[in-house]
């Protein structure tokens, strides 16, 4: 009881006590690692939340979520869509109405509205972003898209930039989902640049590091973690469920960061650069793994393995 007081999903939330009892197990053997909250509270990385028109300023909620940049899936109240680059412009397309907005680099922040349809584990280059720099959407579109208040849109574009550069992670979690879902792909994913993630669907894990930040994406996105985050999660409605920073992430044991050798560093980037860029299949198909595995476990060891493999 006192172990997992912030947490007691682990002691009543199994439908047997062999299930119980494996997942207990799995977590004394990893207790020798540190949780993310023990890293959080040691400052070695920050876990956040942004809660977009809500970090410096109040009211501007809706305008701030409109402002983020629709790429993938997800709905939302987004006023554009990204259609292209060329250079340092970003053509953004008005959702609903005919016409392009062409805004430079300077214009956007790196951000991602959702986890749905994103395939990659790392997001550098095709990450979505938020307008930071509204005063360049032309009268046309403005009046189109009922922009009418200026002010609170410069206010909510005000609030995403100071959110990304103090919240913004160099990994972004998965928050809200549902499993069986076809959209999720991955619990984690890194860019080389920060990108802002809201908090309806994302959490902010920022990491000084560069090459831990890879490797930690990596064991995020491994079927142990996954089994850590069956034990903590937060069931909402059906099968969604919600994977909180405080009571879920922050429970999850990791491999220590301190004492990496050479060796071991050159296969981690390794194992990264391999799959980075690889369209992942969708994570309805390790769950039906990992069930097999817990499974055929009641006769033999469970055998855990890694979904890039």
């Amino acid at each position: 009881m006192r172990k997992h007081a912030g947490n007691l999903k682990p002691l009543v939330g199994f439908n047997t006590t062999k299930a119980q009892e494996l997942f207990l197990e799995l977590i004394d053997i990893l207790s020798k690692h540190p949780t993310l909250g023990e890293l959080d509270e040691k400052e070695q990385l920050k876990i956040r939340v942004y809660n977009p028109g809500q970090y410096t300023t109040k009211g501007v909620e809706d305008e701030a979520r409109k402002l983020f940049v629709k790429r993938y899936e997800g709905r939302g109240k987004a006023l554009f869509e990204y259609a292209g680059r060329d250079g340092e412009t970003l053509r953004l397309s008005p959702i609903g109405i005919e016409g392009l907005l062409e805004v430079g680099l300077t214009d956007v922040v790196p951000a991602l509205r959702t986890y749905a349809g994103v395939r990659r584990i790392d997001i550098s280059g095709v990450e979505e972003c938020a307008l930071v720099n509204p005063k360049n959407v032309t009268l046309r579109i403005r009046k189109a898209k009922g922009m009418g208040s200026m002010t609170k849109y410069n206010s909510a574009a005000n609030d995403i930039r100071a959110a990304h550069k103090n919240l913004a992670g160099d990994i972004l979690l998965v928050r809200r989902a549902q499993m069986p879902s076809t959209g999720l792909y991955w619990l984690a994913y890194c860019a080389s640049d920060k990108v802002l993630g809201i908090t309806s669907a994302l959490l902010n894990l920022r990491i000084r590091d560069a090459f831990i930040a890879k490797m930690i994406t990596l064991y995020l996105n491994s079927s142990i973690a996954l089994l850590q985050l069956i034990g903590f999660v937060v069931e909402t409605r059906g099968a969604w469920i919600t994977l909180h920073g405080d009571q879920v992430w922050k429970h999850v044991h990791v491999p220590s960061f301190e004492g990496i050798s050479k060796k071991l560093r050159n296969n981690v980037l390794k194992v990264f650069n391999k799959i980075a860029r690889v369209d992942a299949e969708n994570l309805r198909l390790l769950e039906k793994q990992l069930l097999c595995c817990i499974l055929r476990s009641q006769a033999k060891p469970l055998r855990i393995s890694c979904p890039w493999r």
